[in-house]
């Protein structure tokens, strides 16, 4: 997956937000969410509405889902396939239950291996894997092969993903 945003297309359009963000959204929900002010929070594209004049907070990526007739299951959290999180577009959403959202995130600053749950154990001289599941840290093994451990962690996530 990948942060960048999509180029230009005639399929989706672009709503402004606070600090000089766009948010992108399906070309034919554009009439209906180019209504009022969104803006950023947390890096999302976010905004308030008055129903019943009680102030309530609404995503735009729930908005667009519940355009859609999508269902969020409750415990459910709508996840950014591609990590950025103003792009509103309907294939770009999906409901998930937390625990699979979390394992959608980009690599830690820190890491140096360019993998995910792979660490170069610099007393054995090894890169070892590792993986949480369910709040507990599993140890995969050590390895001499950075790639080794990367697909050890990939085994173990589609693994946890199943369960």
């Amino acid at each position: 997956m990948s942060d960048s945003v999509p180029q230009p297309s005639l399929f989706y359009a672009e709503i402004p937000l606070t600090k000089g963000l766009v948010a992108l959204v399906d070309r034919d929900l554009y009439p209906i969410l180019s209504q009022g002010h969104w803006c950023t929070s947390g890096g999302y594209a976010v905004r308030d509405i008055y129903p019943n004049g009680q102030r309530h907070h609404i995503a735009m990526s729930h908005a667009v889902l519940d355009l859609r007739g999508i269902a969020i299951p409750t415990g459910y959290e709508v996840d950014h396939w591609n990590r950025n999180r103003t792009d509103n577009r309907t294939e770009n959403l999906r409901a998930v239950p937390p625990r699979i959202n979390k394992l959608n995130v980009g690599l830690n600053y820190r890491n140096t291996s360019g993998y995910p749950g792979v660490q170069w154990d610099k007393t054995r001289g090894k890169w070892f894997a590792q993986i949480g599941v369910r709040g507990r840290s599993i140890f995969l093994g050590r390895y001499t092969d950075v790639e080794e451990a990367a697909a050890a962690y990939k085994a173990a996530l589609a693994k946890s993903a199943l369960e």
